[in-house]
């Protein structure tokens, strides 16, 4: 199956996403996990059947020093494509293929370096590219959001790090988006994407995204935290 990267959303939701986030308080300070966060990619790597430490990964790496909450995924994306075009210019370089891998491996626990790196391996047949391992972990990191939750309720949400996640979490439930709306109810935050029923016209479903991690981080970050 192909797959592409999917844009981040731009709505009167995702505005409103966006100014509520200014007002969330932020954390109090904590150092950064960046080498707790790369010693746990390592133990992903050597055993990636085990779905309890991708979850595990996935709460370090929004607090480390590589994580955007914003425009994490666009960046994540472009970053890799930029030195994969190089690779591909420079097939024996070791040092390109040094820099691709140390990227990766700071945003290992995001499915967007994984997409990126199938799509340069499968259009470009890069060597360095192991497409089972990339296939894997994609399956892995989205398979660690969508046993967060059922996204049927505020309370069952899908627990996201990027707003992307949505989409794709979206399109791997085969459901296309009509409406987004955003909402908050006791300091915690929630997009919700809403889609069509096709078997009523005038059935419209929705599907809930908890953004608690992705807002917090970001005012976090902002206070210099």
């Amino acid at each position: 199956m192909k797959l592409f990267p999917i844009l981040s959303f731009t709505s009167c939701a995702a505005v409103a996403f966006v100014v509520a986030s200014l007002f969330v308080s932020a954390p109090a300070r904590a150092e950064f996990k960046d080498q707790e966060y790369l010693a746990q990619v390592a133990k992903v790597r050597a055993n990636p059947a085990m779905a309890s430490e991708w979850a595990t990964l996935r709460a370090l790496y929004i607090q480390t020093s590589f994580y955007d909450p914003y425009g994490g995924a666009q960046a994540i994306w472009y970053g890799l494509q930029r030195i994969g075009q190089q690779m591909v210019a420079n097939p024996t370089s070791t040092e390109l293929q040094k820099s691709y891998d140390e990227m990766q491996t700071r945003h290992y626990a995001h499915y967007r370096s994984h997409l990126q790196a199938i799509d340069l391996g499968e259009k470009n047949n890069v060597p360095h590219i192991n497409l089972k391992e990339q296939y894997d972990s994609f399956k892995n990191v989205m398979s660690a959001i969508m046993t967060t939750g059922d996204g049927k309720t505020p309370e069952t949400a899908y627990h996201v790090i990027d707003p992307a996640e949505e989409q794709m979490v979206m399109k791997i439930k085969r459901l296309q988006p009509i409406g987004q709306d955003f909402r908050q109810k006791d300091g915690h935050f929630w997009d919700v994407q809403v889609y069509g029923d096709p078997r009523d016209k005038d059935k419209k479903e929705e599907v809930f995204f908890n953004v608690d991690d992705i807002l917090r981080s970001g005012a976090g970050k902002r206070s210099g935290n």
